[in-house]
């Protein structure tokens, strides 16, 4: 594969380039300094550029006049002219021409969304001029999330007018990652909503290369490499193991060299991604050799100041735990005293060679923790309570082996911590310190989280079990309730009262379980929707009818309100920053309302629509899509439902609810023949 006519390796000879300014107006956009060396192409000059050419030239004007039409046509131009203003703030021989045209660059008073362009895209963009590096890049992920067809060619736009090397690198980068999505193999891909058919992905892929044009700005020549490759493999053309990946390696060195120079964290970070990324593409469509050696130098990349438990959990993700040995083998010392990279290493043994060696590793990470922590506090001198201090760190470390679906090392942690709160308390009760009866907000958060941890896998009676002895304090009477704590009590309350009655519905034990659900309803400041779900479970009895119906009914009002008063005070408040919390607060009432009709079956298109308007506002939540499509999946849209199901397990791939929940979908898909 050659790279439009011209080698990114041949960088150095670039002198000339600054004498042959006039020639490169005429031939178009150049490479910066660090790609190099283009060869003329043939054919005449667009008028659009000529009168470019003429406008930046009469930027050096001794005219004011003159210097200030030329630079107001320029920005009505916008955007097919900055690659010739990046060329003349570069190599421009007249100072003063080079300094007005990077001011046009440094102002980029465009508009950077198209008239066809979505409501959110154009949303996105908005203010895009304003931002500063940290505001652009949350942008260029925002448009990644979207996911359609405009946010990936607004992607493609940036890569190439982007005036920032390093910005434009980024969204170049965030593109890539959206396409190798989209021709992944293992699942359909979903671009706005539609799965990726090769027609689809042929049209999207020629309008991502006509947006790039003939740039060539190495952002640009990587997403054309992709672009033709990712052609290929839909068509099943793509080149085998044994095929030549060189150029890959030519443009990754130079698409890494500038970002990773500069000194901001975030920049490396760009060419830290890149190289995952590329590790992953090459591992499919060459060889896991290829992968490998294309990510490796990303341990060369690594300084004081990089995340080492970030860059583990990146190549990890990136499905290339070999690295992670070589990691651990070069900087043995820090693995060896941060319980986090331990786990990262565990993981990475656990990927390629098994489980037993995995356990021994994660198995001294774990035991390394108290003593890890108490190094780190005899450092600061802190008076903090060490069992605090180690619960919250074991706590973080089960969120984290959760979200990467390692359940049995999670379990481990909590039940560690679950356990060492109990113990305390008996201990203090044993030596007449108190009744038992102090129960920390610490200690509440973290069964409440283990609770749901053992409901999500279906662990009723383990769910129960964790709160069962906090729940037996408060219901004491003479035990006072801090203001504080309320609320914390609460869902206690009314959780542990709901994982009783899932037990009891177990065991069979129906008026017990009717009289657990009906408390748990009662126990909280708002009905819990999945207490009301579970009931219904009970209704088919005819004793329990009555009680279900008003126990919904009571349910959907109190959820409609919530999502009235939500979409009110979203409506009625413009402070963006408070925006932003509105409009989750909004989606997060719309869905709890759709769940509750879609499970009971009860008012379909109301639960559609609701599910819809929450999955608008956040487009990129994986709870959200999963209610979706529980809502799809109860109005008889099954095809749909398993196809938004899917999208939900892509964004949160270890949530068993999610993987359940499909394997019902497509089960009552192969009984209708779908």
């Amino acid at each position: 594969m050659m790279l439009n006519n011209y080698s990114l390796s041949n960088k150095r000879s670039c002198f000339c380039v600054a004498l042959c300014f006039s020639a490169s107006l005429i031939l178009g956009e150049l490479p910066s300094v660090a790609q190099q060396s283009l060869e003329s192409p043939t054919g005449s000059r667009p008028a659009l550029e000529v009168r470019i050419a003429e406008l930046i030239e009469q930027l050096a004007d001794p005219n004011y006049r003159r210097r200030e039409s030329a630079q107001a046509e320029l920005v009505a131009i916008g955007l097919p002219a900055f690659a010739q203003l990046r060329l003349a703030a570069k190599f421009a021989p007249d100072p003063q021409l080079a300094r007005a045209a990077q001011y046009l660059l440094n102002s980029q008073q465009v508009t950077w969304s198209l008239e066809s362009d979505s409501p959110q895209v154009q949303a996105t963009l908005k203010y895009y001029n304003r931002d500063n590096d940290a505001g652009r890049r949350t942008k260029l992920a925002r448009l990644g999330q979207l996911a359609t067809a405009d946010s990936i060619v607004a992607l493609a736009r940036l890569a190439r007018y982007e005036n920032h090397d390093h910005l434009s690198r980024h969204a170049a980068l965030v593109l890539l990652e959206k396409l190798a999505e989209f021709v992944q193999d293992d699942q359909p891909a979903l671009l706005g909503g539609v799965e990726v058919t090769p027609a689809i992905l042929e049209d999207l892929i020629q309008a991502i290369t006509e947006t790039i044009g003939s740039s060539n700005r190495v952002s640009c020549v990587a997403i054309r490499a992709h672009c033709d490759e990712a052609r290929q493999l839909v068509f099943g053309q793509l080149p085998d193991e044994n095929a030549d990946w060189q150029d890959w390696e030519e443009i990754a060195d130079t698409f890494t060299e500038s970002v990773s120079d500069r000194v901001d964290d975030a920049s490396r970070d760009t060419a830290l991604r890149f190289r995952y990324w590329l590790g992953q593409w090459l591992s499919r469509t060459r060889s896991r050799e290829a992968g490998l050696a294309a990510a490796r130098p990303v341990i060369d990349l690594i300084d004081e100041n990089t995340a080492m438990s970030e860059l583990a959990a990146w190549l990890l993700d990136a499905d290339l735990p070999e690295l992670i040995v070589e990691l651990e083998v070069k900087h043995s010392e820090m693995f060896a005293k941060t319980p986090r990279l331990g786990f990262a290493l565990a993981e990475a043994q656990l990927k390629t060679k098994g489980f037993e060696e995995a356990e021994v590793v994660a198995r001294a990470a774990s035991e390394r923790i108290g003593g890890y922590i108490r190094e780190q506090m005899g450092k600061l001198a802190s008076s903090h309570d060490l069992l605090s201090v180690e619960a919250a760190r074991r706590a973080a470390l089960f969120d984290d082996l959760v979200d990467r679906g390692l359940f049995r090392w999670a379990e481990r942690e909590i039940v560690w911590v679950v356990d060492s709160w109990g113990k305390r308390r008996q201990q203090q009760r044993d030596a007449g310190e108190n009744d038992g009866s102090l129960v920390t907000n610490q200690e509440l958060q973290i069964r409440l989280k283990a609770g749901q941890f053992y409901w999500e896998g279906e662990e009723f009676a383990k769910a129960a079990g964790v709160l069962e002895p906090v729940y037996r304090v408060f219901s004491e009477e003479q035990v006072e309730t801090p203001l504080g704590q309320l609320d914390l009590r609460q869902r206690v309350a009314s959780n542990y009262l709901f994982f009783a009655g899932l037990v009891a519905i177990e065991e069979e034990q129906f008026d017990q379980a009717a009289e657990y659900l009906v408390e748990s309803t009662l126990a909280g400041n708002e009905l819990n929707p999945d207490a009301v779900i579970a009931f219904r479970q009970l209704a088919s009895q005819k004793r329990f009818e009555k009680t279900y119906l008003e126990l919904l009914d009571r349910a959907r009002q109190q959820h409609r309100e919530t999502v009235l008063e939500a979409e009110q005070a979203y409506v009625s408040n413009n402070d963006r920053q408070r925006k932003n919390t509105l409009e989750l607060n909004l989606a997060l009432a719309c869905n709890q309302l759709a769940w509750l009709l879609a499970k009971c079956e009860v008012d379909q298109q109301e639960a559609l629509q609701l599910s819809r308007r929450a999955t608008e506002l956040r487009p990129d939540r994986a709870s959200l899509i999963d209610t979706y499509a529980r809502c799809l999946f109860a109005a008889g849209n099954t095809v749909e439902a398993i196809r938004q199901q899917r999208q939900a397990i892509a964004l949160s791939p270890h949530e068993r609810q999610y993987h359940r929940q499909l394997a019902e979908f497509m089960a009552a898909g192969d009984e209708a023949g779908n």
